[in-house]
């Protein structure tokens, strides 16, 4: 679980920090958007990848393996991009903080322990 929770809290940090450094760069006004902007590239690159495993495993097996978790986690990394726009205008959203490490805690303690044995088991 650490490990599981270690990355996703890092990637919280990015998506919080995106916008404050492309502002802090480059001066731009749309810097608001850089977390978004991360997040739809993370998106992606998670959706091929499952795609990929589903192809060679089947689609409800790795669903059942990733639902679990992805709607906590994805909640999540949604608060922390909210967060990271209103941080890069200035604003100070910590309860959006709060609510996004509560729900990226909560993923990585689900998806170490929760999913692993009654799917697991179900699966094979």
């Amino acid at each position: 679980m650490l490990a599981t929770g270690t990355n996703n809290l890092f990637v919280l940090l990015v998506y919080c920090l995106a916008g404050i450094l492309v502002k802090a760069i480059s001066g731009s006004k749309l810097a608001s958007f850089a977390p978004w902007a991360v997040f739809s590239v993370h998106m992606a690159q998670t959706i091929i990848v499952f795609f990929a495993y589903a192809c060679n495993l089947g689609l409800l097996p790795c669903l059942a393996f990733v639902l679990p978790h992805a709607w906590l986690e994805i909640s999540g990394f949604v608060f922390g991009c909210r967060a990271g726009s209103r941080l890069c205008r200035g604003q100070r959203p910590f309860s959006l903080i709060a609510a996004a490490t509560v729900l990226i805690i909560i993923s990585a303690w689900v998806e170490t322990y929760i999913t692993p044995f009654p799917f697991g088991t179900w699966l094979r």
